[in-house]
């Protein structure tokens, strides 16, 4: 009775095993077919959404510079895209990220 309980479980083990790498080769054979496909818009775009950025920031005095200033550089119109810092660190953080906000608003 103990052997056909465990031949039960192994094999139910066995063929949820066998539909999850099923289904793994799926989606990898869906993405080779698809790889080179480019995404369509449905429509276009009469005017472009203002969008909000925001980045949270936690004693990253090191990262802070990089982080605003790769923001900035986004590719979008600077009258519809607005970067708020939000730092809540205890450090040296604070006066980095003031410096470099005062640089890149002149």
């Amino acid at each position: 009775m103990l052997l056909y309980l465990f031949l039960v479980v192994y094999f139910f083990i066995l063929i949820t095993v066998f539909i999850y790498a099923s289904h793994r080769y799926y989606m990898v054979y869906l993405y080779y077919r698809h790889k080179k496909d480019k995404p369509v818009l449905k429509r276009k775009l009469s005017k472009l959404p203002r969008v909000t950025i925001q980045l949270p920031i936690y004693n990253e005095m090191y990262v802070a510079r990089r982080l605003i200033t790769a923001s900035c550089d986004i590719d979008y119109p600077t009258e519809l895209l607005d970067i708020q810092v939000l730092d809540d660190s205890m450090d040296e953080t604070t006066v980095v990220a003031r410096k470099c906000v005062e640089e890149l608003k002149e």
